[in-house]
This record gives C-alpha cells, sequence and structure tokens, in this order.
C-alpha cells in the first residue's frame, strides 16, 4: 500500500493523460481505484476509528464544488463529480491504511521520484534548445514547487551526517529553481531557507529573507538571460507587471512583462467584476472560462486562459459560501495539525523548533501553489494532503517512534485536540534543531 500510494502521487507530475468525452483519465486514476481494492480485500472498508475529522472537513467544500457545476450544465457536474470522487477515493483508501503506511518510506520514494521526473524534465528542455524557463511541460513543473517541502522535511527530522547531505541538496536545489524561472517555488524556496536557517523564529526569519531579497535584487540586474531577469524582477517588484492593455491592443504583452502577467492582471478585473454580480453563490464552477471565451472571443488565446489561483477562482466561480467551506478547511487544518505537533513536543518527539518548522515546511508550498496556479485534481490532492496533515504527523510520529499511544488518547490527538502530553521516548525523531 505504501508503494501503491506513492506512485499514485508520483504519477500526477507525469504528462501522461487519456482526453475522453468527459474527463481527462491519468495513472492517478487506476492507481487510486487499486489501491483501494487492495483495501478493500483486506476486509477493510470503513476506517477503525470512523472517518478522520480531516476527510470530513471537505465534504462542504466538494459538495458545494459539484453543485456549483451542476446548475452551469449536466456535463459540467458529472466531470467535476468524478474528479472530486476519484481523490476522494484515494483520501479514502490513505486513511483505510494509515496505521500500516509507512509515511518516512512514502517520503523517499516521492523525493526519489521527483528528483527523476525534475531531470528527465530538464533534459527534455535542454535537448529542445531551452537552456532556462524550464516551464513548458506543465505537470512536470509542479516538481520545483513540491520538493523544497520534501527536502525541508528531510532536514527537520534528519540529524548528523544525514542532515548535512539534505543541506547539500537545498543548495543545489536553490540553483535549479533559479534557473528554472518558476516564480512560486522561487519565493517557496527563499521562503523556507529563511525558516530553516532561522531555525523557525519569526525575526531572524525577517532578516535572512531581507538578505535573500537584496540577493535577488542583484541577480536580476547582473543575470544575462533575459527571460530569468524579467522573472526574478517581477518576483522583486510584483507590482510592476500585469499591464494587460497592451496586449489587448496588440496582442502581445508589453516589454519588460510576461503573458502570464498580463492574463494574471487582466482575469483580476474580469473576476471582480463577475464577484460584485454574484457574490454569494458565484457563476458556477468552470463558468468563468465559457464567459470569457464568448465575451471575449476577439483577444489573444492567452489573455483568455482560466483565473490562476484557487482563493481568487473560488469566489468567482463559488461565490462568498464556496470561499468560506474553503478556508474553513484551511484553518481547521492549521489549528489541528499546530495541536498535534504541540502534544508531540509535549510527549518529546520532537523538539519545539521542529514542530515549527514541520508546519512552515507543510503549508507554505501547499498555500502557494493553490494561491498562484490554475484549478484542476492537482489542487485538489493539495487541499486534501493539507486536511489529512494531522492524521498523517501522528502516524508517521508513532511509527517513526516505535511506540504505541495509549488507546485512550489517540482518537483525541488525531483530531487535532490533544489535552496533556503523552509519556514517550526523548529525542525519537531527529536531534535537536
Amino acid at each position: 500500500m505504501t508503494y501503491l500510494l506513492a506512485f499514485a502521487i508520483l504519477s500526477l507530475f507525469t504528462p501522461f493523460k487519456i482526453a475522453t468525452g468527459l474527463v481527462q483519465i491519468r495513472p492517478f486514476d487506476a492507481l487510486t481505484g487499486l489501491a483501494l481494492a487492495v483495501a478493500f480485500m483486506r476486509g477493510r472498508i470503513f476506517p477503525r476509528e470512523g472517518p478522520p475529522l480531516g476527510l470530513l472537513m471537505l465534504l462542504p467544500y466538494f459538495t458545494w464544488h459539484v453543485l456549483s457545476a451542476l446548475s452551469v450544465d449536466l456535463s459540467n457536474g458529472l466531470r467535476e463529480g468524478l474528479q472530486l470522487a476519484t481523490v476522494a477515493a484515494f483520501a479514502w483508501a490513505l486513511t483505510l491504511a494509515i496505521d500500516e503506511v509507512d509515511f518516512t518510506r512514502i517520503g523517499r520514494l516521492l523525493l526519489v521520484g521527483m528528483v527523476v521526473i525534475t531531470a528527465w524534465s530538464i533534459g527534455w528542455h535542454i535537448a529542445n534548445g531551452y537552456w532556462s524557463g524550464w516551464k513548458r511541460l506543465l505537470d512536470p513543473k509542479a516538481t520545483f514547487t513540491f520538493l523544497p517541502l520534501l527536502v525541508g522535511f528531510m532536514i527537520v527530522t534528519r540529524e548528523g551526517v544525514r542532515r548535512g547531505s539534505y543541506w547539500f541538496g537545498w543548495c543545489f536545489l536553490g540553483s535549479i529553481i533559479l534557473a528554472s524561472g518558476e516564480r512560486k517555488a522561487l519565493i517557496i524556496y527563499a521562503i523556507l531557507s529563511a525558516a530553516l536557517i532561522a531555525r523557525g523564529r519569526l525575526l531572524s526569519s525577517l532578516h535572512v529573507i531581507g538578505g535573500a531579497f537584496a540577493m535577488l535584487v542583484l541577480l536580476s540586474g547582473i543575470i544575462e538571460d533575459p527571460y530569468l531577469s524579467r522573472q526574478i524582477q517581477s518576483v522583486v517588484d510584483p507590482f510592476d507587471s500585469g499591464d494587460f492593455s497592451t496586449a489587448i491592443a496588440t496582442g502581445e504583452a508589453r516589454q519588460g512583462d510576461t503573458r502570464s502577467n498580463a492574463q494574471r492582471g487582466f482575469a483580476l478585473v474580469l473576476a471582480g467584476d463577475l464577484i460584485s454580480q454574484n457574490m454569494w453563490f458565484g457563476v458556477g464552477t468552470n463558468e468563468y472560462e465559457r464567459i470569457i471565451q464568448e465575451r471575449y472571443s476577439y483577444l489573444p488565446e492567452f489573455l483568455r486562459a482560466g483565473i490562476h489561483g484557487e482563493f481568487l477562482r473560488i469566489l468567482t466561480e463559488n461565490g462568498l459560501i464556496g470561499l468560506l467551506s474553503y478556508l474553513a478547511v484551511w484553518l481547521m487544518a492549521w489549528h489541528r495539525t499546530r495541536a498535534v505537533l504541540r502534544a508531540q513536543v509535549e510527549a518529546d518527539v520532537l523538539t519545539t523548533s521542529q514542530a515549527a518548522l514541520l508546519q512552515i515546511v507543510a503549508f507554505v508550498p501547499c498555500l502557494l501553489y493553490v494561491s498562484f496556479e490554475g484549478s484542476g485534481t492537482h489542487s485538489i490532492v493539495v487541499l486534501t494532503f493539507i486536511s489529512l496533515l494531522p492524521e498523517g504527523l501522528t502516524a508517521w510520529a508513532e511509527r517513526a517512534s516505535k511506540y504505541e499511544m495509549a488507546p485512550a488518547l489517540r482518537p483525541v490527538l488525531r483530531r487535532g485536540v490533544a489535552r496533556q502530553p503523552v509519556a514517550a521516548r526523548q529525542g525519537i525523531i531527529g536531534g535537536s534543531l
């Protein structure tokens, strides 16, 4: 089961998919079905302790998302329903096997797999003459966003020589992300670097972030590659981009802008108009793209893309009701994760610094990904991961420590509302950080 779940996640970073009349079929769908079948064959249909709170928290948003899609038309509702059903099946398979899954091994498999996918993607770009800007393969480019999460997790939880090797990998990863031109990955890398160097201390992190900002300003002026220089400059000064007026008039972005910036600027203005007219219920899931294709068919094709960023898209398409149900998942996950990590600190399983860093390393990449990426299976899986993170951290700590917690306390801890310390061996996971 450990391998099935890991390969299912890795499949989302590959470009393999088959388009049908209704949905796109990915290896993720088949691997999810196989994982669920394996769990059922072992006689597990329902979790031993009932559905986890993390899974229940997803239901209001998932339900509203599908109902909103059905308000547009039946095929749209069926497509979104099947997509969410697949992700829910993956989450169900995970919860059925959560006591036996080796999360440490999953982490290693994901790390190795993403490194292989990244190397293949870079090789493909170089073979086609692209020595920078390795973003033309849409699914593989997501590894630049989530590799910092995995390597950061290893740095926080490892000790001695192993931690040093991951720090070396972290430095090498920074150069790869810089050359990729993936802006959100660059922001994630800078934030996590500051947090790791400062060991989770806020004031120290601000000093490191300031130094990183100054370095980016310097790099934007000395890098000879026009594309990379422009990407770094847009990170340093995000308010000096997104002028879409030139793109509307000429079909091209103005000098210094990228097409992505122009599209985001145009989408923000149009979304604002739609939100003001449909504040509570939104225009309907996926309706934004139909509206822009019908009303603005004369515009350049790159301006007629969907909204990049789940928070803006949900407010536009699912209204304030949809956004509140979506935010509830994030807020509850943050609160529950903090409670679980605090309980592990009291149990001497983690240090205070490790607990703070684990929460930062997990949430920052996921939050920035859904804030800037388009909607789809990837964004839904990220939301599911965040919602189930407290359960996953609890299972990981139990397995890593090889210590069974008191049965009466485990359900409480798994719901992120631990109220008392747990007796456990000291220094089980990692060393001092």
